[in-house]
Order: C-alpha cells, then sequence, then structure tokens
C-alpha cells in the first residue's frame, strides 16, 4: 500500500520526465512541426505536473506572510528561464526538484515509521519499589524521581539513571547494536533498552512522554 502511494506521488515527474525527454529529442532531431507556440505549449505541458504542488506550496506561504521561501524562488528560477525561452531547462531544473523532494519525503516518513515503531515496543508499566514492596503501575503515572526495578528480560519504559552498581543492557532497539552495553551506578539508562542480567535499580529522569 506504501509502495503503491509512492508510486502515485511519483506519477507527475515520470509524466514530464517522458514530455521532456521527448521535447528534447524532437529538438535535437529538428522535427518540422515542433516550433513556435507548439512548442512552447508542449514544455508548458510538461512542466505543470511537477510545478503544481510547488507553486501551491509558494502561494500558501506568501499568504502566510513568508515571501522568500524555496519554493517561491523556484518558482521564479523557472519563470525566469521560460522567459528567456530556456523551456528545458526550466522543466528540468522543476523536475529534478519534485524528485529530491519526492526522497526527502520518503526519508522522513521511514524515520517516522521507525520511532513509531519503537515507541510501539516500549512497555505500558513498570515496577515501581516503595517503603520495600513492589507494585506494577501504569508508565505514563509515574512522576519523576520515581524508584523503579527491572528484572532480566524486561524492556524499560522509561528513561532514568541506574542506581545498581552495574547492569548489562541490550540496545539493539535503539541503535540496531547486538552487543551489550554495560552500565555503571550514576549512569543514563533509555527507554527501550532491555535488561540482561540481574534486576536493576533506576531512578526516573522523563516522563513517559518525553522518554
Amino acid at each position: 500500500m506504501i509502495k503503491n502511494n509512492y508510486f502515485k506521488k511519483l506519477l507527475p515527474a515520470i509524466f514530464s520526465f517522458i514530455l521532456l525527454f521527448a521535447g528534447i529529442l524532437m529538438d535535437h532531431l529538428g522535427v518540422r512541426f515542433f516550433d513556435g507556440a507548439f512548442r512552447i505549449v508542449w514544455y508548458v505541458f510538461a512542466y505543470l505536473p511537477v510545478a503544481f504542488p510547488v507553486i501551491k506550496e509558494a502561494v500558501r506561504y506568501v499568504f502566510r506572510g513568508e515571501i522568500f521561501t524555496e519554493f517561491f524562488l523556484m518558482f521564479i528560477a523557472t519563470v525566469g528561464a521560460f522567459a528567456i525561452k530556456q523551456y528545458p531547462e526550466a522543466v528540468g531544473v522543476m523536475l529534478f526538484y519534485f524528485v529530491g523532494e519526492f526522497f526527502q519525503d520518503i526519508a522522513v516518513d521511514r524515520a517516522q515509521a521507525n520511532i513509531k515503531e519503537l515507541i510501539d515496543q516500549r512497555p505500558d508499566v513498570v515496577t515501581v519499589l516503595k517503603n520495600g514492596t513492589t507494585e506494577v503501575v501504569h508508565a505514563k503515572n509515574v512522576p519523576i524521581d520515581t524508584i523503579i526495578q527491572l528484572k532480566p528480560g524486561e524492556k524499560l519504559a522509561l528513561d532514568g539513571e541506574l542506581l545498581s552498581d552495574r547492569a548489562s543492557f541490550s540496545t539493539s532497539a535503539l541503535t540496531g547494536e547486538s552487543k551489550p552495553d554495560s552500565k555503571s551506578k550514576g549512569e543514563r539508562v533509555l527507554a527501550g533498552m532491555m535488561n540482561l542480567n540481574t534486576p536493576a535499580i533506576i531512578r526516573v529522569t522523563a516522563t513517559y512522554e518525553d522518554s
């Protein structure tokens, strides 16, 4: 489904590229009918599919009082190219910009998906130590400076400071590294880490939303 969405987003660039390539080819071959108004209209049709989203964003920012954005400058640059009759260059510049924005969107989507996956793996409950007893409570209700216990095999739900002398954690969910990360008393531990050996005592340093 995601791949289909990406393909739909790329369709304007594919259409523009085909028209641009065909236009450059006809220019090179000196096709007789490809001249005058017909040539201009051809390149305008190649330009509009990739230029429309950029123009739309430029107008939106102008109404917000932000005139000299990258969208507005790209529009001005390509209109200038049309004005001096550099039609293929105008289409090419806008096409490359559109494709660059497309790949940037993919990178952002993947980063957001990775963050969401990490958050989904984080446990919802923690074991709170209070007056020598333990109580399992929801992580969202745990305030800063609360003392919690993390058993072997459990993932940490909240950022904190290690109070135990030593502990070993798996950080694969955070960094992708399979090598255990040994921590000493006073060092910072992060939500998503998994305790690997003995029970660890941790002081919470961030709320659930900020961990």
